[in-house]
């Protein structure tokens, strides 16, 4: 595990193969649709590892660090989850916040498109 830093202010993306847990201090994890905060003990990054590009952009509220945990590729996140079963229920758990954030994003988009497409209909 390496250890990263952040300045308060400063932002940042994953690199979609890497998880990364908030020893210290707060980020907020910034999308189309909004923002969350993740402090001490979060993990970010879990749903990146699926994504072909990063969908987030992470902010540091406070000085912040980070542990990180390299997932090169799948077989390695499988044999990280056998090895350390809770690893993988806390990497599911943060996977579906994430994806829970993105999906209402796009779903209020969806609305948006379809409420123009009326309109316009109209």
């Amino acid at each position: 595990m390496a250890t990263l830093t952040y300045r308060e202010g400063e932002t940042f993306q994953t690199d979609n193969k890497t998880i990364y847990q908030v020893a210290s201090g707060t980020v907020d994890m910034s999308y189309s649709g909004g923002s969350s905060q993740i402090g001490k003990g979060g993990m970010l990054g879990a749903l990146e590892l699926f994504l072909s590009e990063p969908s987030f952009v992470y902010e540091a509220l406070s000085d912040v660090t980070l542990q990180t945990l390299a997932i090169p590729d799948i077989s390695s996140l499988q044999s990280q989850i056998t090895a350390k079963p809770n690893v993988g229920k806390a990497l599911f758990n943060i996977a579906l916040k994430q994806f829970n954030a993105l999906s209402k994003d796009y779903e209020m988009q969806f609305y948006e498109i379809d409420n123009l497409y009326n309109s316009l209909k109209n």
